[in-house]
This record gives structure tokens, C-alpha cells and sequence, in this order.
């Protein structure tokens, strides 16, 4: 094993060694970050460190860190399109739209052209609420990217409720990745889907979706994003069976240790109808809530959080998590909880007994799911909680 011979390479090499093992096998994060600082001061002048740092702390919800890192590694290798994708993430991710656009700018004047890149110009054109420019952006990377270019698709459609077309794409992504000969990142993209089904309430179909990912790979962030799938059903047996799982085969992982587990912990908690044992389960997760957790799951730690407060009705606490989640979509993007957000805010109006706030923002969302599919369950529900307070 390459780690277990570092001391036999060259400095650079070492550090290269060190901080994907820390990256790829533990998933300390932290101990990488220690690494690649190390390496930087050691070679000053490699963009590598600096790059692989702007990522790192961008799912950390380090985004001054990740700006900063990602202008470094700029100022080495001129014209990078990785680099601009993490630059432009940083910006999104601070809610800078005005300086993401410029740089978004830049990096196209300079032919910029890869998927980390592209995929960021979708995000920032889903935050503008331009359809236009999400759908040049996504036809225009449909032939390279198909498959993250669909993912990005179905779950903008998730968002606004359109169920059935959030389906048909990622039925689309799965069928190019099939054609591509990949094999993981459409699983990745099938259990996120699972968890925007769960939490639209269409438990069937959120259950076949992550048990089929689950049958077909082990992986980490499979495993993490699953179970909690699974356990926004309802399910009990099997997600804390993987949680625990987890838990085991990678003590030091910070993903795992910071979002899958607390998450995972705080719904099964709540399926006990346990909020008070779901809010301890999430303040672990405390430090790194706002991280962008390396595409998935981004923000869940908040809007469970909220979601537990609901639970023990202590309205004001709840309002306050969900307005967070509002308040940082630059993190949230097109991730279902961003619109159901509002849901969880209105209700939190509710148990305040400020019915006139409640009402408003069920209108917001309501406003927002206009285009919605009629039958999706958390819609009922909604209308069904609005009609209440007439």
C-alpha cells in the first residue's frame, strides 16, 4: 500500500500520498486539511494543494477558505476550469451572486469547459430562477455530461414538485450512465432521488429506489444517503443496521461521522416520535452544518433540526432552523428541502399562533409549486393544513 511506503518517496510525493489517503481511505477531512497546509508551505508553487484544499473546505462550509485556495491555485495554472468551478462554488455557496456571475464570466472568456464548471453554471442559473439559462446549460452539456447534466435536471424538478418529470429524467441518467459504462455516480444519483421521494412523501418509491441502490453497491455515501432514505419512510431494522455499519468501518470519516450518522440517528429518533433524543443526535454535526458535504445531503442537518423542533413544538426554535435553510441557498440549491423549507416555516408560524404569518408563507409555497404535480403527498397535506386556518 502506497501509504504505508511514504517515507521511502520525495516530500511532494509524500503529501500527495498522505492527503488522499486521509481524502479517500479514512475520510478525515481534517487530517487532509493538515496535509495539504503542510505541502503549501513545503511547495508553495503547486497548484495541486491548493486546488485539493478549495475542495476540501468547501464541504467543510470553509467558503472564505475554498475562495481563497481556489484564487491560489488560479494564480499557478492560469485559466484552470476545475479551479473556476471551485471558485465559483465558494460564491454560490456565500450567496455572492454578483461576483459568481462575474467570475462565471471570466472563466467562459477563457474557454473554460469541464463538468465541475459546468455544473456550477446551472447552479447559479437555478438561484437567478433563469429556466432559459438552466436549459442551455444543461443542453449544452448533455453530450459530455450527460449523466450529472440529468441529475441536476430531475432534482430542480423535485424542487418545484413536478414528481413525474424529476422521474423521467433520472430514468434518463441511469440509462446514459448504462451507455457511458459508469457505474457509481448514478447510484449516487438514485439514492439522493430516494430521499427527495421520502421527503415528498411517496415512501413506496422511495423505498424500492434505495433498497435497488443498496443491492447494487457498498459504498459510503450509497450506504449514508440510502439509509437515511430509508428512514425518512419510516424504517427502522435496515437503516440503523447501515448507520451502524458505517459507524464501524469508518470511525475517522468525516462525511460520515458529521452528516450521514446524526442524520441518520436523528430521523429514526423521531420515527420513535423522540425529539428530544433527535436534536442531541444533531449536535454533533453542529460544526460542519453548513457544508456542502461533497453534493449531498447539504443542509439536512438544519432542516431535520427543524423538523425535530416541529416535532417537540417549540415553534420559534423551528422557524429559526428552517429560515436558516432559506437563508443560505447558495448551499441548498435545487435540494427538495429548499422549497419544503417553507412547509416546515409555515407550520412553525402555526404553533406560535401567528396564523397571519403561517398563511403567507403556505401561499409562498404554494406560489412556488405552482407547476406542481397535483398528487404529490406533501401538497395535499399542505393545502389540506392551509384550508385549515381560513
Amino acid at each position: 500500500m502506497a501509504y504505508d511506503l511514504r517515507d521511502r518517496v520525495s516530500d511532494r510525493e509524500r503529501f500527495y500520498i498522505e492527503a488522499h489517503y486521509h481524502e479517500s481511505v479514512t475520510g478525515n477531512l481534517e487530517k487532509a486539511r493538515q496535509v495539504y497546509e503542510v505541502w503549501e508551505k513545503t511547495y508553495p508553487r503547486d497548484d495541486i494543494s491548493h486546488f485539493n484544499l478549495s475542495g476540501n473546505e468547501l464541504t467543510l462550509g470553509e467558503f472564505d477558505r475554498a475562495e481563497q485556495e481556489a484564487k491560489e491555485s488560479l494564480q499557478i495554472l492560469p485559466g484552470d476550469c476545475l479551479s473556476y468551478g471551485n471558485l465559483l462554488a465558494a460564491y454560490l455557496s456565500s450567496d455572492r451572486l454578483v461576483e459568481a456571475h462575474a467570475i462565471a464570466k471570466e472563466a467562459e472568456g477563457k474557454k473554460a469547459d469541464c463538468y465541475h464548471f459546468q455544473v456550477r453554471r446551472y447552479q447559479l442559473a437555478f438561484l437567478d430562477e433563469d429556466q432559459a439559462a438552466m436549459a442551455r446549460v444543461a443542453t449544452a452539456s448533455a453530450g459530455k455530461w450527460g449523466v450529472g447534466s440529468l441529475d441536476a435536471e430531475s432534482r430542480t424538478a423535485a424542487y418545484y414538485g413536478q414528481v413525474k418529470q424529476a422521474r423521467d429524467f433520472l430514468r434518463q441518467a441511469i440509462a446514459s450512465s448504462e451507455r457511458a459504462g459508469e457505474s457509481q455516480l448514478p447510484l449516487l444519483f438514485e439514492a439522493s432521488a430516494a430521499g427527495a421521494e421520502a421527503l415528498l412523501g411517496n415512501a413506496d418509491v422511495a423505498r424500492r429506489e434505495a433498497n435497488e441502490v443498496l443491492a447494487r453497491t457498498s459504498g459510503r455515501d450509497a450506504q449514508g444517503i440510502a439509509a437515511l432514505a430509508l428512514a425518512l419512510t419510516g424504517e427502522t431494522t435496515r437503516p440503523l443496521s447501515l448507520a451502524d455499519n458505517l459507524a464501524k468501518q469508518l470511525p475517522q470519516d468525516t462525511v460520515v461521522q458529521f452528516n450521514y450518522l446524526p442524520t441518520i440517528r436523528a430521523q429514526l429518533a423521531m420515527n420513535r416520535k423522540d425529539p428530544a433524543k433527535a436534536l442531541d443526535a444533531l449536535k454533533a454535526a453542529a460544526p460542519y452544518e453548513l457544508g456542502d458535504m461533497e453534493g449531498f445531503n447539504a443542509m439536512y442537518v438544519v432542516f431535520l433540526r427543524g423538523e425535530a423542533y416541529l416535532m417537540a413544538r417549540q415553534g420559534s426554535q423551528a422557524a429559526a432552523e428552517f429560515r436558516k435553510v432559506l437563508d443560505h441557498r447558495g448551499i441548498v440549491l435545487n435540494e427538495v428541502i429548499g422549497a419544503l423549507a417553507r412547509l416546515g416555516l409555515a407550520r412553525a408560524y402555526v404553533l406560535q399562533g401567528d396564523s397571519a404569518r403561517a398563511k403567507v408563507t403556505y401561499q409562498d409555497f404554494f406560489k412556488l409549486w405552482k407547476d406542481a404535480d397535483p398528487d404529490v403527498p406533501v401538497l395535499k397535506q399542505a393545502k389540506a393544513a392551509f384550508s385549515k386556518l381560513q
